[in-house]
């Protein structure tokens, strides 16, 4: 089976088209650190050093303007998830960030420096995740949010830096199962959030 296949895989292979965006070509910094494609079918290259969106044929970049309020206002991006009608969320190492799409501007939405608070903390965000019903999930070192379609915060959970149960602190990764549970891990747990309810189910794979 696998001879018969090679062939038509060959086939394939050659009228695949690969085309390289680099620096030389624009990009702000080469080493690439997240990608997105928002519904205006834009694609979003955050790097250490700056934002990026490529329309197809060319770049444009995105960076810190101390002199501009509405610029960018943290080049070190780490993670990004689309929003509504072309905006973006950027996760960045001083926080949270909204790109709104009418207006061409940033914004950043940290607005508290706790982490007892139900606003987002500040610091680094370690994660984001867009889910099937358009909410965006923003993981920081000992929260996690979900914020609805119409950018507010509709749930927050929270964790302390020494605890076994409950959320992970530092969540790396999050995703979606068929029944819109979502599911999140850290290097050392994973952990699933029930839908409808804020009961958390954690699991040590060790």
């Amino acid at each position: 089976m696998l001879i018969a296949l090679c062939p038509h895989l060959i086939a394939t292979s050659q009228d695949v088209k690969f085309d390289r965006i680099g620096t030389d070509k624009g990009l702000t910094q080469a080493n690439v650190t997240a990608i997105e494609q928002d519904d205006l079918g834009y694609i979003w290259l955050g790097t250490e050093d700056g934002l990026n969106r490529y329309n197809g044929y060319e770049l444009e970049t995105f960076l810190k303007d101390s002199n501009d309020s509405l610029s960018l206002p943290d080049n070190r991006i780490g993670s990004l998830a689309a929003g509504q009608n072309g905006d973006l969320y950027i996760g960045t190492t001083t926080g949270l960030i909204l790109y709104k799409y009418d207006t061409h501007s940033f914004q950043h939405l940290n607005t508290a420096d706790s982490i007892n608070s139900t606003s987002i903390p500040t610091g680094p965000v370690r994660s984001l995740y867009r889910d099937r019903s358009q909410n965006v999930w923003v993981a920081t070192d000992y929260s996690l949010t979900k914020i609805d379609s119409n950018d507010s915060i509709n749930n927050h959970f929270t964790n302390s830096a020494n605890s076994e149960i409950g959320l992970p602190s530092g969540i790396i990764s999050i995703t979606e199962d068929s029944k819109h549970n979502t599911w999140v891990a850290n290097n050392r747990r994973i952990a699933t959030l029930s839908i409808g309810s804020s009961k958390i189910e954690t699991y040590n794979p060790t």
